[in-house]
């Protein structure tokens, strides 16, 4: 788990309730975190070694998900998400 920063300065008379909270926050975010590296650890486990074309349709799992017509997607978002939708509107 990674180390509490130190709470923000405060008068005395809030700095108790301040600092618990700080310390409330951290704890929630430090454990949201240990818990997403749970899950992805085991989805990670669970793909199969092997994805090729043969094995996996996951390469094209995107291609029928696009419904607007490509003529309609303004320029900036082609190239924004070029990467994961690029050969689909192409």
């Amino acid at each position: 788990m990674p180390s509490s920063p130190a709470p923000p300065t405060t008068t005395a008379g809030t700095s108790r309730r301040r600092a618990y909270r700080w310390t409330w926050w951290w704890g929630n975010l430090s454990a949201n975190i240990e818990n997403a590296k749970r899950i992805l650890q085991k989805v990670a486990q669970k793909l199969p070694a092997d994805r090729s074309a043969q094995t996996c349709i996951c390469e094209h799992a995107l291609a029928s998900t696009i419904m607007t017509d490509p003529a309609r997607i303004p320029a900036e978002v082609k190239e924004k998400y070029d990467l994961l939708i690029g050969r689909y509107i192409s």
